[in-house]
């Protein structure tokens, strides 16, 4: 990679909202030092963020302003080629990620998104993973409330577990709890853009494993055992039922599992995969309950099926760009709890309180930070990870770190 780039971070989409969570993060972290940008099509927009941001923190490393129409290969492919790490908050993915992703991966560029769209990522690891490792580049798409916190805690338990017992772990469950006021308009469409082109199949009959290739043998861990209508007890998370979120923060995982051998114990003897499973759910107070959701969620999810329900979504979800104000959201929260189903038993908590969308901006931001100090590292930078279509807990124990420093509680006990 060339390391004499003009921007150090390049914040694309920078107008909308999530994006404008993400500014005001890096604006205000205190790096004097630093270069970045932010992109988009309307300069008048990108001005008056400017000016915001000026406001918030004056003494703040002020950003610069970058016209870019990503419908031009030209146009965007000159603005990634000048940047060493690309913060793609653009979506729905499902319509206008892959050339962001694609210029990135030619580019050698770090990227970074916030893309929950599970059957595009599974296109564009196909088509763009061998190119990234080829042209030295870190891809790091899911990296929000769905799939970090996910991904994060099933990688601190397999790495405590195989350092504790000096074997791999066999299987990891997971409580994800999400508490969150609103949606932003980005939010809904993402949906109605993946129903719209790969139909409701995905969400009422998930593939959890579909980030994981044929083509890179990948382990095919036992389905999920002893549900009764979505209903799973644990002595230690209680009582548990089916997560909207689980399907792609599982497929994150069992990726993560291929990339990062030597944390979850990787192929065992003559090319066999070391069998182990994650499962996540979210937490329930009853079985009853736990029914009563399972049958919800599949209810509203086959609703989706019929357009004028997603036509209704659309004309009722918020003004493009905007999203919960700042005071409806300050008592949201996210908790991740997931248990290792060993004779030794360990836990992992994950738990932040405070909007969820900034929590999102906060782990893009920091992802970027990550990204960019290993820079100019040497492929192999940490626990087996090289170059390619990563996932967030590829970003290994320096992204964990700079996490906790941020305030989000991350530990790893006995149970």
């Amino acid at each position: 990679m060339t390391t004499s780039r003009q921007y150090d971070i390049v914040l694309l989409g920078a107008t909308g909202y999530t994006a404008g969570y993400v500014a005001e993060y890096i604006m205000t972290a205190s790096l004097s030092n630093l270069h970045w940008a932010i992109a988009g099509r309307d300069a008048n927009k990108l001005e008056r963020l400017r000016g915001k941001l000026a406001e918030l923190d004056s003494s703040g490393s002020k950003p610069a302003i970058e016209l870019v129409n990503i419908n031009l290969d030209d146009d965007l492919s000159t603005l990634v080629s000048r940047t060493k790490v690309l913060i793609n908050a653009i979506g729905p993915y499902t319509c206008h990620g892959e050339p962001v992703l694609s210029a990135c991966a030619e580019n050698g560029t770090s990227y970074v998104d916030f893309c929950t769209e599970t059957p595009w990522l599974e296109e564009m690891i196909t088509k763009y993973s061998k190119i990234a490792k080829r042209r030295s580049a870190r891809i790091v798409p899911a990296i929000g409330n769905s799939s970090s916190p996910s991904s994060l805690v099933a990688y601190l338990l397999a790495k405590r577990y195989h350092e504790t017992h000096k074997k791999a772990v066999e299987n990891i469950t997971c409580s994800y709890s999400l508490k969150i006021n609103g949606m932003s308009a980005g939010s809904l469409s993402s949906v109605l853009k993946v129903v719209e082109r790969y139909g409701v199949g995905p969400l009422l009959f998930p593939n959890p494993y579909r980030l994981c290739s044929s083509r890179e043998n990948p382990s095919r861990p036992e389905p999920k055992k002893g549900l009764f209508l979505g209903h799973h007890r644990d002595e230690l998370l209680g009582h548990l039922t089916t997560s909207l979120a689980s399907p792609g923060n599982e497929a994150v995982v069992y990726r993560s599992q291929k990339l990062q051998p030597s944390i979850y114990g990787g192929d065992g003897e003559e090319g066999k995969t070391i069998p182990w499973s994650y499962r996540e759910f979210m937490p329930a107070s009853s079985t009853g309950s736990a029914i009563m959701i399972h049958v919800v969620t599949k209810i509203l999810v086959f609703l989706l099926f019929f357009r004028p329900v997603c036509a209704l979504i659309s004309l009722l979800k918020p003004v493009n760009g905007t999203g919960p104000s700042k005071e409806d959201s300050q008592n949201e929260k996210i908790e991740v709890k997931a248990v290792t189903g060993n004779d030794h038993k360990l836990m992992a908590r994950y738990s932040f309180n405070g909007s969820m969308y900034f929590h999102s901006a906060m782990l893009a931001a920091e992802a970027a930070m990550v990204l960019l100090s290993i820079w100019d590292v040497d492929e192999q930078w940490t626990d087996d990870v090289g170059y390619g279509v990563l996932t967030p807990s590829c970003l290994g124990m320096p992204f964990v770190e700079r996490l906790k420093k941020a305030g989000v509680d991350i530990e790893v006990y006995t149970s």
